[in-house]
């Protein structure tokens, strides 16, 4: 190392950018105060690296250390470029992403300055010298190197003519503007000598000195100079933030500041600094005008549409010498508007109340009328006025006016006039839709009537008058100036027709009242022979409210249920419910009756003794004179014993119908296991006993022969009779056995148990006085005996098992005599079997016979023969359908000759190639037949001769562009066809095959692979292929 005088410059530079960085922490909530730090610290780092590069003599260390300086160096450009966009406001453009762009160069830049020594981009052909008492380093310059240079300049000067443009900006101070560019230009202007060597010691780069400069500068700004201060900015966001216009004169006049607001509400822009404000547009200039000389005062303007209040402010400094004037305007419109509108209530308010004091004070609806007509004058500007009220059949007339004696109009004559709304499609419009309407200018609407008297109206507004939605009629205002009525007019319009409807309506009511206090008399006497009736009512009847509370029951419901009326108001039906009746019952009611519709229908209640019973009910609802449901009543009749009745009748018709069916059943049953199976199934059926067994005797055994669902896995099961107790006692006393609780029997069969069984009855099965069975059925449901009536039906059925057991045996003897005549019969029964195939096989050979005999057995296409059947009936079905029938002759050309080159065989091969062609291009319903040697004929019903031609000529080009493979090579073939119509070249099918066939032969003649129709003459329309 070595000592150089120059390193107390470099030093002096680190210290004073290092402090005032480190000065500057203090100002950290200011946005643009952080890149400001950065760069000082960026600068302290470059000018102390710099200065221990001057110190140091070893040459690959001094230059590593050059090398370092570069990234101080970048990083103080950087921070200058972002600093200047924080201070002018732009910082929020500098996105992340965009400042990893811009430091891609930088990175760059620093691989190629510490590889510098294996390329010649950056600097190279290095010289290690002295500049004096200094070392220095010399070196050539490279691309990347000048490429380093120009990115350095750029981004500087871009933070400086950012700051530049910014000068014009009122939110920046102009002298802390220019101090920050001078301050970032000082280094560039340093930079600059050191890169075009007019430095006063050669090799020595001043950059780093410069910022001596550069600090003190920045530090006398930041201490006297109010840079970075947040007070005047703060003082300018909040001017501009304000709504207030506000307008900056000069002791000149002339505008010097405006803030956002004015600039909105004037279309002012930064032009307009420095002129006069007398050029401003109408009426804007005037007000300037206006007040040229005050110095203070207030006043109120009224431009654009809105309300001003404007107060001038004289600007003084700090001798009280005025230096200018602030003129702010602040927007009071809406407040003007409240106040006027405060007014208008008021006057609204005092109208109202006066008709309301008429309303309340006297029940003569025409004084309340006049009332109203009178207060409409004070809040809604009318010439005249009117109110038309509509009578009982619908007929319009004028009850009460206003202001018609200025125009000299006789109301008497106007208050006989009448008319019908359909007259009147204004009102008639008015009283459909409920809504008022303005007629702006009378002169120009199409549904105004002009009369005599009504000459003068230029607007007219009218208001329904409403009850309920109800029109009771109109209230009319009539003015002689156009547009008169507005929207807020009718506002007002409104509550004075709601009062006028209220005193229509209570006239109304008033001049019925005397008709009601008689009608009402009656009315009681009528409820209380009703109420008589309902009090000594067989049925029983329930009143509920909407909410489904009982608010009345008769006597007759206080008998059924034994609910006394004191237990049942206030509660709700469900209380009778047993839980029997289907929910389904419940769910119709309720659609029904929420419908408006009436029920009928049955439920299956609980009496309060617990007792089940049987209603019939009729439930409605009660529905007030407006229309609304209000309560429901309920009109039952107790059918318990009724029940009963029809199901003892029903049990015994289903116990017949069950009796007669197993009847039936049993003589088409042969099978015992079949029959018992059908009667254990019947019996456990009608008798709703899932629990049922069949058990025959044998040697004194119980065998299970027939089982229910529940009990299948007790099928064939061997019990004796001390184990089966119930069905040892049936068998011993020969009488039905029943338990009740089959659960708490103590000699129960253990293997039951899982059943759960309730009530069980066991039946014996006896064929005269011997006891060959016993049937048993069980329930699981709890309180459900075995009656004596279903006992007796057991009976039956048990005698039915015995009868079919006895038939049972007659049937084993009948069955063995029958074996023989059965094996008899099928033996009979296969010989017809063999019959049959062989007559089937017959009629299958025929079928074939009959195909072979109408077809071509070479192209598979029908024959002559066939064509002689169909034909004539084709013809009879177009005559009486009318429509044509196109006959198509078609030749294979030069037929001959293939045969005679190729063969028959390929001749052949060519005619089937033909036939497939037709095949697969015809319908169903065409007849397409080989008629003679190589010619077909093509019969097409409902085609006519244009398309006929068409079709054909398809036929033609297609056969003609297929390639027939052939034994001795490929050839091609065509065909000439001939065309005639039914009945269009007659009407026989001979003649026309004869025409086809003659057009067909003038196709050959006119050059062949032609398609020609008959056209009576021997001409025709062809196409040459």
């Amino acid at each position: 190392m070595t000592y150089t005088p120059f390193i107390w410059l470099l030093l002096i530079s680190a210290l004073i950018n290092g402090g005032l960085a480190y000065y500057m922490r203090h100002y950290e909530d200011v946005p643009s105060v952080k890149p400001f730090r950065f760069m000082m610290w960026s600068a302290a780092a470059w000018a102390s690296l710099y200065g221990l590069s001057t110190v140091i003599t070893h040459f690959s260390l001094k230059l590593f250390v050059i090398n370092l300086v570069y990234v101080p160096a970048l990083l103080t450009t950087i921070a200058a470029l972002v600093l200047a966009l924080e201070y002018t406001g732009y910082g929020g453009r500098l996105s992340r992403r965009r400042l990893a762009v811009l430091l891609i160069l930088p990175v760059i830049f620093m691989g190629l300055a510490f590889t510098s020594h294996l390329h010649t981009l950056w600097r190279y052909d290095y010289q290690f010298t002295w500049s004096g008492s200094m070392p220095v380093i010399l070196a050539a310059r490279g691309a990347g190197y000048w490429l380093y240079i120009a990115y350095m300049m750029g981004v500087s000067l871009a933070a400086i003519m950012i700051l530049v443009a910014s000068l014009g900006d009122r939110n920046l101070y102009f002298r802390s503007t220019v101090l920050l560019a001078v301050g970032i230009l000082t280094p560039i202007v340093a930079g600059t000598s050191y890169i075009f060597d007019v430095t006063p010691i050669r090799g020595f780069d001043w950059t780093s000195t410069s910022f001596i400069w550069t600090g003190l500068l920045f530090v006398w700004a930041v201490r006297h100079g109010r840079l970075f201060d947040v007070t005047p900015l703060a003082r300018n966001i909040l001017i501009e933030q304000i709504e207030d216009l506000m307008i900056v004169l000069n002791r000149e006049g002339l505008i010097c500041d405006f803030n956002r607001a004015a600039r909105d509400a004037l279309a002012l822009s930064p032009a307009t600094i420095g002129r006069s404000p007398l050029n401003l547009t109408e009426p804007w200039s005037s007000v300037f005008r206006g007040h040229s000389e005050t110095i203070i005062g207030w006043s109120e303007v009224i431009a654009s549409g809105r309300t001003y209040e404007l107060s001038i402010t004289p600007l003084q400094d700090e001798t009280s010498r005025l230096r200018g004037r602030i003129f702010l305007f602040r927007d009071v419109s809406q407040r003007k508007k409240v106040e006027i509108n405060e007014t208008n209530q008021r006057a609204l308010a005092e109208a109202l109340r006066e008709t309301s004091q008429a309303l309340s004070s006297t029940l003569d609806y025409n004084e309340v009328l006049v009332a109203i007509l009178r207060n409409v004058g004070r809040v809604v500007p009318t010439d005249s006025a009117n109110i038309a009220l509509l009578d009982n059949t619908g007929m319009l007339h004028y009850d009460h006016f206003y202001g018609y004696e200025n125009y000299k109009i006789s109301v008497e004559e106007l208050s006989e006039v009448k008319f019908s709304l359909s007259s009147s499609p204004i009102f008639k419009q008015v009283y459909e839709t409920g809504d008022p309407l303005i007629i702006p200018d009378t002169n120009t609407h199409p549904d105004w009537i002009v009369t005599k008297s009504g000459a003068w109206i230029r607007s007219y507004a009218v208001m329904p008058i409403r009850i309920k939605e109800k029109v009771l009629g109109f209230l009319n205002l009539d003015s002689a100036i156009q547009g008169m009525y507005t929207a807020e007019h009718l506002e007002n319009l409104r509550a004075f027709a709601g009062q006028a409807a209220i005193a229509v309506e209570n006239a109304r009511l008033f001049a019925a009242l005397q008709t009601e206090v008689t009608e009402r008399k009656q009315v009681e006497e009528r409820l209380r022979q009703l109420l008589r009736a309902v009090e000594q009512s067989p049925a029983s009847i329930v009143i509920t409210d909407m909410a489904g509370k009982i608010e009345y029951v008769n006597p007759r419901f206080t008998e059924v249920t034994g609910f006394g009326s004191d237990e049942i108001i206030g509660q709700n039906p469900r209380i009778l419910q047993s839980g029997l009746t289907r929910p389904e019952t419940y769910t119709q009611l309720w659609e029904v009756i929420l419908s408006g519709g009436e029920w009928r229908g049955e439920f299956i209640n609980r009496r309060k003794n617990g007792e089940v019973y049987y209603e019939s009910a009729t439930v409605s609802p009660i529905i007030d004179p407006e229309g609304n449901v209000t309560h429901y009543l309920a009109v039952k009749e107790d059918v318990t014993e009724q029940k009963r009745a029809q199901q003892i009748l029903r049990f015994q018709n289903e116990r017949l119908n069950a009796l007669h069916n197993i009847t039936l059943d049993l003589m088409k049953r042969y099978r015992v296991e079949d029959v018992l199976d059908v009667i254990l199934l019947r019996a456990a059926d009608l008798l709703e006993s899932p629990f049922g067994l069949l058990d025959a005797i044998e040697d004194d055994m119980l065998v299970v022969k027939a089982t229910t669902e529940m009990t299948s896995s007790l099928k064939d099961v061997r019990l004796s009779l001390a184990e089966a107790r119930l069905s040892a006692m049936a068998v011993e006393t020969r009488q039905p056995q029943v338990v009740q609780d089959y659960s708490s029997w103590a000699d129960r069969l253990q293997r039951h148990d899982a059943f759960r069984l309730k009530a069980v009855l066991n039946i014996p099965i006896m064929i005269g006085r011997n006891v060959v069975g016993v049937v048993a059925l069980g329930r699981t449901l709890p309180d459900k005996p075995y009656t004596d009536e279903e006992i007796e039906v057991m009976k039956s059925f048990a005698q039915l098992a015995a009868l079919a057991i006895d038939n049972a045996q007659l049937f084993d003897t009948a069955q063995k005599e029958l074996a023989e005549k059965v094996r008899a019969e099928g033996e009979l029964r296969n010989a017809n079997q063999r019959l049959q195939f062989q007559l089937e096989a017959i009629e299958q050979l025929q079928a074939e016979l009959r195909e072979q005999a109408i077809r071509d057995p070479l192209t598979g296409l029908y024959n002559r023969r066939y064509l002689a059947e169909t034909l004539e009936r084709e013809l009879a079905r177009a005559a009486r359908d009318e429509y044509p029938v196109s006959f198509v002759m078609i030749d294979i050309d030069l037929f001959k000759r293939i045969n005679d080159t190729f063969g028959h065989r390929a001749g052949d091969s060519v005619l089937q190639k033909l036939a497939t062609l037709l095949l697969s291009q015809t319908r169903i319903g065409d007849i397409v037949c080989r008629y003679g040697g190589e010619e077909i004929l093509v019969v097409l019903p409902n085609v006519s001769h244009e398309i006929a031609y068409q079709i054909t000529e398809r036929w033609r080009l297609s056969f003609m562009g297929s390639t027939l493979p052939l034994k001795y090579g490929n050839t091609r073939a065509t065909i000439s066809c001939g065309i005639s119509v039914y009945p269009l070249h007659g009407g026989i099918g001979n003649d026309l095959i004869a025409l086809a066939d003659e057009a067909m032969y003038r196709a050959k003649a006119s050059g062949r692979n032609r398609v020609v129709i008959w056209d009576g003459f021997g001409s025709g329309g062809s196409n040459v292929g």
